[in-house]
């Protein structure tokens, strides 16, 4: 969750699942979003390298 004084403008939702045929847990983006007026500031690209430095 991104926010600027308290108010969210930007999420990410990361889901983790199992399966036997990619043989074993894997991560995948649920959801990503940024307000529209936050665009374009590398939010996104700021959360999505948090979450791969995270789940690696």
């Amino acid at each position: 969750m991104a926010l600027v004084h308290d108010d969210v403008i930007g999420i990410l939702a990361v889901a983790l699942s199992f399966s036997l045929d990619s043989q074993g847990r894997y991560t995948f983006i649920d959801e990503l979003f940024v307000e529209e007026y936050a665009c374009g500031q590398g939010l996104g690209r700021e959360a999505l390298e948090a979450a791969e430095a995270y789940y690696r």
